[in-house]
């Protein structure tokens, strides 16, 4: 997809997508990020666009699924506040075992896995991709603005993977590491929709 889609809340298909995400994650399926996650969120942009509540003070009032990024990058999820200038970078990776950590030889702490550092250093990337374009025509053509601010969001793993040392590192890399002044928060699937459904509790929605 090369720009944005327009985005208007509809709360009824909101909680029908959001309990259809209830029944993904209950089902047990493998959640394999091409042949699942991807197609499940590209067919609910009524959750997809809710995703962007994670993002203090955004309206999203746009969304794009694969965004072209200057011609080098393409984002699985893009939620955009046009209004305020503020964007929310998604990326989904595979809810597999091992997704997060794996074992490493000779030490006693898991190694972050291949499929977390990849997914984290895209939205790195994308970020730096950001900043290079600001203030050129290309930028205000696809964002309406000379600047942007932005936070990024990797969706990874399940929380059957994670014991208390995991959880702990995982919110702390979320919480504590700010890339050119932004936050990428890392989060399961399980917490996807844990967090969606508390979130939905308290905008009565």
């Amino acid at each position: 997809m090369t720009g944005f889609e327009s985005s208007k809340l509809d709360s009824v298909l909101l909680k029908k997508e959001l309990n259809e995400l209830r029944n993904l994650i209950n089902s047990g399926d493998k959640l394999d990020e091409q042949r699942v996650i991807q197609p499940f969120f590209r067919k609910r942009k009524q959750l997809s666009a809710f995703i962007g509540s994670f993002m203090s003070g955004l309206d999203v009032n746009r969304v794009s699924f694969e965004l072209d990024l200057f011609g080098d990058f393409s984002p699985d999820l893009v939620l955009g506040d046009s209004t305020r200038s503020r964007y929310c970078f998604v990326e989904f990776e595979s809810g597999l075992p091992n997704a997060i950590f794996k074992k490493a030889t000779g030490r006693k702490a898991p190694r972050w896995s291949g499929k977390f550092e990849e997914g984290y250093s895209q939205i790195v990337d994308w970020f730096w991709k950001i900043e290079e374009q600001s203030g050129t025509s290309s930028f205000r053509k696809l964002f309406e603005a000379d600047s942007i601010a932005c936070n990024g969001l990797l969706i990874i793993g399940r929380d059957k993977e994670l014991d208390a040392f995991g959880r702990s590192r995982m919110s702390w890399r979320s919480e504590k590491v700010v890339v050119n002044s932004s936050l990428i928060q890392c989060m399961t699937y399980d917490s996807l929709l844990s967090d969606l459904e508390r979130r939905i509790m308290i905008y009565n929605y």
